[in-house]
């Protein structure tokens, strides 16, 4: 049931929506939402949280961190801190208060 709520990336046309990860160094990962065009930031159009899971080598799912975005006033683009090395995949999600949930991963 909750799998039918999420969008995956396939679906976005313009990736305004899709959390892009990335690996800045070995204890920072940045998440942007949007690649190319960078979701909007409006009062009535805008992330209201992304949230960071970790995978390590046992397959066992951590929290990394989440993040709110204050509408008008920040861009959806969130820095989280961890030991990078001892994770072998990051999952990103983030909710849009107009199209939903959205999530991408990146694996190391």
């Amino acid at each position: 049931m909750i799998h039918e709520l999420i969008n995956k990336p396939e679906k976005e046309t313009q990736e305004k929506h899709v959390p892009f990860i990335q690996k800045l160094d070995d204890k920072t990962i940045k998440v942007t939402i949007g690649r190319d065009i960078l979701h909007p930031s409006l009062d009535g159009h805008y992330i209201v949280w992304i949230h960071l899971y970790a995978e390590d080598a046992e397959g066992k799912f951590r929290e990394i961190g989440r993040y709110e975005p204050t509408p008008v006033l920040s861009p959806p683009v969130a820095y989280f801190s961890c030991d990078v090395a001892k994770y072998k995949k990051f999952h990103a999600m983030s909710f849009c208060n107009l199209h939903g949930i959205w999530e991408q991963e990146l694996v190391l």
